[in-house]
């Protein structure tokens, strides 16, 4: 696996160069090296090492990037993953003008079934000398082993005043009949060879997925045109709609211009990269046993194959309470029952041992800490 993923990595560096080589100087290509210490929800503190290439490029209406990574994990584990964002804007009509964007993504963890996502987002904007708002909405899909269609609905503004930039936004999030809210303010300050970035929210309003504050810093020093630091820390919430985990992390690296002389932007080695690994990882949980879901809301069936003298479930379709589920054969468990359509928590036990999150399902935490699988039902 490990030269597998390794000469992906590098066959991704040396295609954006000769991609980026290309386009001209509208394009700046970069490779980020760097350390993090992540402690996801529901997981041990480990640390990774990270490669990542991106590119980016900046037309008169137009912007597109792309961006790789390599990440090894402590324990040896490896996850390669791939995304691309692309934005237009429309010639402005007065003071107001439209941006239509989209991105797509896939990643593969060690040994487990890979992940990918396709979101669309379009935004109204108003724009003044030194202030601005927007309105926007997005949709997509996301795949692998938690299928969902979310739709989000955000407003926000900005100011830039001589050195900083600040920015706010509220997005609200239903998928399924379950839905969050997400306030958040944002601010960058540039002086000289520093960057910094802050960023704070809250969320006040969740079905799923957990509420309360949460915050990350970025800073990106740099040395001259070709190399810079990178530093980023924080907290930040899980995201169910594409099936991330909320996380705790640290990250310290170098950032080396490939080509093109732009070494400003927000560290690539972030959250963006521990994000985007939170959905493989949640999907690498090791469970004795494996749910599958068939039938409709009014008869749906939920087999579990473990091998086992006995299994329960619980879930908010059954109040929490413990149901003790059927026996086929000895490693196949069964148990039909009317489940509304959207998504549902559960757990599973295994001879009467401690509860458990089974495979197949997207494991996040819950507000008082303990983990649970999520499920869809269409």
């Amino acid at each position: 696996m490990t030269s597998r993923v390794g000469s992906a990595a590098v066959f991704v560096t040396f295609l954006i160069c000769q991609v980026g080589s290309q386009l001209g100087a509208q394009t700046v290509g970069t490779l980020d090296l760097g350390t993090s210490i992540v402690e996801y929800d529901g997981f041990l503190l480990s640390g990774a090492a990270v490669a990542a290439p991106a590119i980016h490029y900046d037309g008169d209406r137009a912007t597109a990037g792309a961006q790789a990574s390599w990440v090894i994990f402590e324990s040896g584990n490896e996850i390669l993953q791939f995304t691309a964002a692309g934005a237009w804007l429309t010639n402005p009509w007065g003071r107001w003008r439209a941006e239509f964007s989209g991105s797509v993504g896939a990643g593969k963890y060690e040994g487990e079934t890979g992940y990918g996502h396709l979101l669309a987002r379009s935004r109204v904007h108003y724009s003044g000398v030194r202030a601005g708002a927007w309105f926007g909405i997005g949709t997509g899909q996301s795949f692998g082993d938690f299928n969902a269609t979310p739709v989000e609905l955000s407003f926000g503004s900005w100011t830039v005043q001589d050195r900083v930039a600040l920015a706010g936004s509220i997005t609200a999030t239903e998928l399924s009949g379950a839905g969050y809210v997400d306030m958040i303010g944002a601010a960058r300050w540039t002086s000289g060879i520093v960057q910094l970035d802050f960023q704070a929210g809250l969320r006040p309003v969740s079905d799923v997925g957990g509420k309360g504050a949460y915050g990350e810093v970025a800073a990106l020093i740099s040395f001259n045109n070709k190399i810079a630091m990178t530093l980023s820390a924080g907290r930040y919430q899980s995201d169910p709609a594409r099936g991330v985990l909320g996380a705790k992390y640290f990250n310290i690296g170098v950032r080396m211009n490939l080509f093109g002389t732009r070494t400003r932007d927000i560290p690539t080695i972030n959250r963006a990269m521990l994000r985007a690994a939170s959905a493989l990882i949640a999907t690498a949980h090791v469970s004795p046993a494996n749910l599958e879901i068939t039938g409709s809301s009014r008869s749906i069936v939920l087999r579990v194959t473990a091998p086992a003298a006995s299994v329960e479930l619980m879930g908010d379709f059954t109040d929490w309470q413990p149901v003790r589920m059927n026996k086929i054969n000895d490693t196949t468990w069964e148990l039909t029952m009317p489940i509304p359509s959207g998504i549902h928590r559960l757990n599973i036990r295994i001879d009467g041992a401690e509860w458990l999150v089974p495979t197949g399902t997207r494991r996040v935490e819950t507000d008082f800490g303990a983990p649970v699988g999520i499920v869809v039902i269409p």
